[in-house]
């Protein structure tokens, strides 16, 4: 029987259908089920096959002997926020859509025993798609998108529409950027040159920024 189980597909699976023991694992919430695909959970665990999740029904209150037997005897992993989320690498997550970016955010917004663990993952989506860490040397490697565009690297307004989303990213330490911290560091210098292309456009949004950081 126990070997049956773990090279036939005979356990029931989250979504549909059953899957061998080999290729199956437990969640210790909902939300990872719900987050985390099985080709996701393969990138993340460097498995060559997909791993589906098992039902939501087997757990430690309702089926604690099948859950042991699971465990002990077919050596199926139960996967905890703690075991999972420190996989995110920085080509996985640049891989993945604004919408799974944004998810993301906010189940995390949920965890906060795992903040003290986020800083040293890159999990900032910039505008540009790219990925950073919250700080490097005390300094921000991003920004969140203010009222007025600025020349600091900003976190991309889709991955933070939802408050639950932007309050997760402000529990990392970001901010909007200072309006006169980016007239001096950003704007100013352009102008310095000898000779400066502007499109009027641009001139126009330039200017509506150091008026911005003047009424300040």
């Amino acid at each position: 029987t126990r070997q049956a189980l773990l090279s036939e597909e005979l356990l029931p699976r989250f979504d549909t259908g059953h899957v061998s023991a080999e290729r199956a694992r437990l969640a210790r919430t909902q939300d990872l089920r719900d987050l985390f695909t099985p080709t996701q959970l393969a990138t993340l665990f460097h498995e060559k096959h997909e791993l589906h999740w098992l039902s939501g029904e087997i757990t430690q209150d309702r089926t604690p002997e099948l859950r042991r037997y699971l465990m002990q005897e077919l050596n199926i992993s139960e996967i905890t926020p703690e075991t999972i989320i420190p996989r995110l690498e920085k080509t996985f997550l640049e891989a993945q859509t604004d919408l799974w970016i944004l998810e993301l955010y906010e189940f995390l917004a949920g965890q906060p025993m795992l903040r003290r663990r986020l800083g040293e993952l890159p999990l900032v989506r910039l505008e540009d798609g790219k990925h950073v860490v919250v700080h490097v040397n005390g300094q921000p490697q991003a920004f969140l998108p203010g009222a007025i565009k600025t020349g600091f690297p900003t976190v991309r307004a889709s991955v933070c529409s939802t408050k639950s989303a932007r309050q997760f990213l402000q529990s990392l330490g970001l901010t909007e950027p200072d309006p006169v911290d980016d007239v001096i560091r950003n704007l100013l210098p352009g102008y310095r040159k000898e000779q400066v292309d502007v499109s009027d456009a641009d001139y126009e949004a330039d200017i509506q920024r150091i008026l911005m950081a003047f009424s300040t």
